[in-house]
């Protein structure tokens, strides 16, 4: 089935009253519907049509928000903070058992909302806080954002 259909409007970085942040992406605004919708973010301009209809058919078994992540680039386990001595840390702590083989570390995922799915009765009007997301792992290759200079260089149209 394709899902294209579903697909219904493409946002713009706007600014204003009728936006808000999701994921660190601005979104506009969209009132409760009765029925399935698909959103894409117009930053990540390597969506193509089969990758619509993949997230479309893989969403319509889910029960809450779909939003596509890719695999993270760095693994939290890896990441250091300085804490309020000034002092150096890890920001989490290894596992004892798995610590000194990366191998064994969970998989980690970066969330990039190119497609986000909206199921029937949800108002997109705020970051959600008590609704289930569930995650559609795409190619971090075609999650690739223009709005991020670096990324903006690799994005071939």
């Amino acid at each position: 089935m394709k899902t294209t259909s579903l697909l219904e409007t493409i946002f713009e970085n706007g600014r204003g009253d009728d936006t808000f942040i999701f994921f660190g992406k601005r979104f506009s605004r969209l009132r409760t519907t009765n029925h399935h919708r698909m959103v894409l973010h117009s930053d990540y301009p390597l969506i193509r049509p089969d990758h619509i209809d993949a997230f479309g058919a893989y969403s319509q078994s889910q029960v809450g928000i779909v939003v596509t992540a890719c695999r993270s680039d760095v693994h939290p386990y890896r990441l250091m903070r300085v804490d309020e001595t000034g002092h150096e840390q890890y920001v989490m702590d290894v596992q004892r058992d798995i610590r000194g083989s990366r191998q064994k570390y969970p998989l980690v995922y970066s969330i990039k909302p190119a497609l986000i799915f909206l199921p029937s009765g949800f108002a997109f009007d705020r970051a959600p806080d008590d609704i289930r997301i569930d995650l559609f792992i795409m190619d971090r290759d075609i999650l690739r954002d223009r709005a991020k200079p670096l990324e903006a260089l690799m994005i071939k149209e």
